[in-house]
């Protein structure tokens, strides 16, 4: 129900197209209203109520609609069903897809102790699809930003390891030597890179920095935040406290930070969702 909704012809996800000449700015209610969504459905599954049996898995159904047209039954994953530890959390408060060319411009940028006003250019190398729906230019709200290759990576030069979740919040994405930076940055397909997400899934990317006739690059494929290369504990409370701590006091988000790290040994669900 909650992907029923967010992928609707009129629903969240086609706000974001860039064919549609801007960034809607509603895919912030995608989450909640999906879990509502879920919480709603369980509840009338305990009270009974029953539905077809081909909305998931029929062949109009929307495992189908995004799988290309698998309508396979569903198997239960290896290890036994839910597996609620197989997740991971962004470092960066954007698209994953442009998460790669951030690290990796953050990395030079430190490793080689660029100054930025120094940098002649910036390429960045990314899958095909990425290089034509994350290379939006025009800024003009905070989705826009999160979904824009030049914004992420101007962003990531010009801050560096002070990178924030305020990043791509306003007033921070009108930040005219942010957006000056943009204009030297190129985005390019790439072939390789394309081929090896779709051997992996992994969302690559390979950026080359031009620094006073020097060329500083790397490639990342997995950025922190992936399944393959997650977060420490310390690195998700800091940033669950970063963008919790003007709602509650620091001794409450400790306490929620010490039952989510026991989630999985508690019996009752209910003690770690009072606490929020």
């Amino acid at each position: 129900m909650g992907l029923a909704g967010a992928c609707a012809p009129t629903g969240l996800m086609p706000s974001l197209a860039p064919s549609n000449g801007s960034f809607g700015m509603d895919k912030d209610w995608a989450c909640g209203l999906g879990a509502q969504l879920g919480v709603n459905a369980a509840d009338l599954a305990h009270c009974g109520m029953t539905s077809s049996d081909r909305v998931i898995t029929g062949e109009l159904g929307i495992v189908a609609s995004f799988a290309g047209g698998d309508a396979k039954a569903l198997e239960i994953p290896q290890g036994g069903t839910p597996n609620i530890g197989a997740f991971a959390l962004k470092k960066f408060a954007a698209c994953y897809g442009v998460h790669s060319a951030m690290e990796a411009a953050i990395d030079l940028m430190v490793q080689n102790e660029i100054t930025r006003a120094h940098i002649s250019k910036v390429i960045v190398r990314v899958k095909a699809d990425s290089a034509v729906t994350l290379a939006g230019r025009n800024i003009s709200n905070h989705m826009a930003a999160r979904f824009s290759l030049p914004y992420a990576v101007a962003s990531a030069v010009i801050r560096g390891t002070h990178s924030s979740a305020e990043d791509f919040e306003e007033p921070s994405i009108f930040d005219q030597e942010v957006l000056k930076f943009m204009e030297k940055i190129e985005i390019i397909a790439d072939a390789d890179l394309t081929e090896f997400h779709k051997k992996t899934g992994g969302f690559p990317a390979h950026v080359e920095i031009h620094n006073r006739g020097e060329i500083q690059q790397k490639e990342i494929h997995y950025p922190i935040g992936s399944l393959q290369r997650p977060m420490t504990w310390d690195d998700l409370s800091q940033k669950f406290i970063e963008l919790t701590k003007s709602h509650l006091p620091e001794t409450h988000l400790q306490h929620i930070l010490q039952t989510a790290q026991q989630l999985l040994e508690l019996k009752d669900i209910r003690e770690f969702s009072k606490l929020l």
